[in-house]
């Protein structure tokens, strides 16, 4: 039995299945080896045996389901945050530029054009534009790449970067001004960066992909929320959590293979200290 369905089972199940605890409201009447009458917050309840229904009720019943929430560019890691890009503006001027955070504030920069009503008889009182035209990223190309280029790092490189940053340091957009230590999360996440490195293993289907990192410390999601794009964009999203990230890979309809990573930070309830070290 999962542990989360335990604490929704320990309310009905008799003695022999889980054991019961003092001041949880559980007091044993009687037993017998078939009927145990126990009693709960006060009512008599009468159990012959636990049946395989009653666990698969209580384990679905206690067990929420695994839903990654893709979060703000802030917080979302879709792009190598070193390299520039070029922009079509006007005519013929092209603007290359490298994305800072300001680019995703609401008054936007001079780096991206910014949009508004073809009539707008009235002018908003706060100066801002109707929108800003900021990219929206597709995504890392996979298989992860290791090549450099003069303009910046890797893409594995710069991924290496965001993961040292810890899952607070919200460097989705650019890296983060305290970088954290890269050798010790090259060696943390290294397996898994061999595995989104690999085209043959993120070929085939879900089934398979999922098969071959099943021998990892791996948690698979049930769903996956993406406001950025309609979910029939794609073929399948297969997110899996390690370590203190969740890692999405995307595939597109009449690909072969997962040819696009996301990675969000798992977003811990608390006071999680030793992941908010740089």
């Amino acid at each position: 039995m999962n542990a989360c369905s335990t604490k929704a089972a320990s309310r009905w199940l008799p003695n022999r299945v889980l054991q019961t605890r003092k001041g949880e409201g559980h007091e044993q009447l009687s037993r017998r080896e078939d009927v145990v009458i126990m009693k709960h917050k006060g009512h008599a309840v009468h159990t012959r045996g636990v049946s395989l229904a009653l666990l698969c009720i209580l384990f679905v019943a206690g067990c929420a389901q695994r839903i990654v929430a893709v979060g703000s560019p802030y917080e979302r890691y879709d792009h190598n945050r070193t390299r520039k890009i070029v922009v079509p503006y006007g005519e013929d001027k092209i603007v290359t530029r490298r994305i800072t955070d300001e680019a995703y504030t609401p008054y936007g920069t001079d780096s991206f054009p910014k949009a508004g009503y073809e009539e707008q008889p009235v002018q908003e009182l706060d100066g801002l534009p109707v929108a800003n035209v900021v990219p929206v990223f597709t995504g890392v190309p996979l298989p992860l790449s290791s090549l450099r280029l003069p303009e910046g790092q890797s893409d594995r490189g710069d991924v290496i970067d965001f993961l040292a940053a810890g899952p607070y340091a919200k460097a989705g957009v650019q890296p983060a001004e305290l970088t954290g230590d890269t050798q010790q999360a090259e060696i943390l996440y290294g397996p898994i960066l061999a595995f989104l490195s690999s085209e043959e293993q993120l070929t085939g289907t879900r089934s398979d992909v999922m098969g071959r990192l099943s021998p990892y410390p791996v948690d698979f999601a049930d769903d996956v929320l993406d406001s950025r794009y309609s979910r029939s964009s794609f073929q399948d999203i297969l997110a899996f959590k390690y370590e203190k990230f969740w890692f999405i890979l995307y595939r597109l309809p009449d690909r072969p293979s997962y040819s696009r990573l996301l990675i969000v930070p798992l977003m811990v309830r608390g006071q999680d200290f030793p992941g908010k070290r740089p």
